[in-house]
C-alpha cells in the first residue's frame, strides 16, 4: 500500500474515534423543580446529567431534561437511567417529546416511536404500565413476538408485578397514568383501552 496514502487514513481513524466517543456521552441539559437526586446526591436546579447517571424526583417534585432533539419531563416520585437516546424508567413517568425516536425501556419493555417525530407518555407503578402517545404512534416489544402497535390518542396497558407505589398527584396539565380499566385524562378524543393478553399480544390497538 502506499504509505501516502496510507498516512491520512491513520490519522482520520485516531481523531474520529475520540469524536465519536464523544458524542455519545454528550450530556443532557437538566432542570428541576423542586427537589431530586442524581445518584442518590440532592442536586440544584439546574445542571447536567450524564448517560448512566440515575435520577429521583421527591414528592411535589419534577425535573425536564433536554438532549439532542429530544425533551423529557419527569413527574415526582420517578426514577429513570438517562441514556444516549434513550430513559430506562424504573418507577415513576415520564413524557417524552422527539424528532430523533427516543425510546423508553421498562419491565422488560421497548416502547419507541413508529416515526423519527412523536409524544408519548410512559407510567409504571402499582395497576401496571401504561403507554400513552399523544403525537405519532409507538409500538411496545417485549422482544418474544411481535411489536404491540399503539396509535395516536389510544392508551395501552400491560399488568405487570412492578414492585411500584402508586404515583401521587400530578400536576395540573401533565398526563395523568391509566389504570386498568380506569379511563383518566383531559383533552377531546376517544382513548381506546387494552390490557396485553393473548388477545392483545401482537396485533394493533384499534379504537372500539
Amino acid at each position: 500500500m502506499n504509505p501516502n496514502f496510507l498516512r491520512p487514513t491513520v490519522w482520520l481513524l485516531v481523531l474520529s474515534v475520540p469524536i465519536a466517543l464523544l458524542a455519545e456521552v454528550a450530556p443532557g441539559i437538566l432542570n428541576v423543580q423542586g427537589s431530586a437526586n442524581v445518584n442518590g446526591t440532592p442536586i440544584a436546579q439546574h445542571g447536567n446529567i450524564f448517560p448512566g447517571d440515575r435520577l429521583q424526583t421527591m414528592t411535589g417534585s419534577s425535573a425536564n431534561i433536554t438532549g439532542d432533539s429530544f425533551s423529557v419531563t419527569v413527574p415526582e416520585n420517578t426514577s429513570v437511567i438517562y441514556g444516549d437516546n434513550k430513559l430506562d424508567l424504573a418507577c415513576g413517568g415520564t413524557t417524552v417529546i422527539t424528532m430523533r425516536g427516543t425510546e423508553v425501556r421498562a419491565v422488560g419493555l421497548v416502547i419507541k416511536p413508529v416515526g423519527v417525530t412523536a409524544k408519548f407518555s410512559v407510567f409504571n407503578n402499582s395497576q401496571g404500565l401504561t403507554v400513552n402517545p399523544s403525537q405519532g404512534a409507538v409500538t411496545v416489544d417485549d422482544g418474544k413476538g411481535a411489536p404491540v402497535t399503539v396509535e395516536q390518542a389510544q392508551s395501552y396497558t400491560r399488568q405487570v408485578n412492578s414492585g411500584c407505589n402508586p404515583i401521587g398527584p400530578i400536576a395540573p396539565g401533565s398526563i395523568i397514568p391509566i389504570g386498568a380499566g380506569i379511563l383518566a385524562g383531559a383533552g377531546a378524543g376517544i382513548i381506546a383501552y387494552c390490557t396485553v393478553g393473548s388477545f392483545c399480544h401482537g396485533r394493533p390497538v384499534s379504537a372500539p
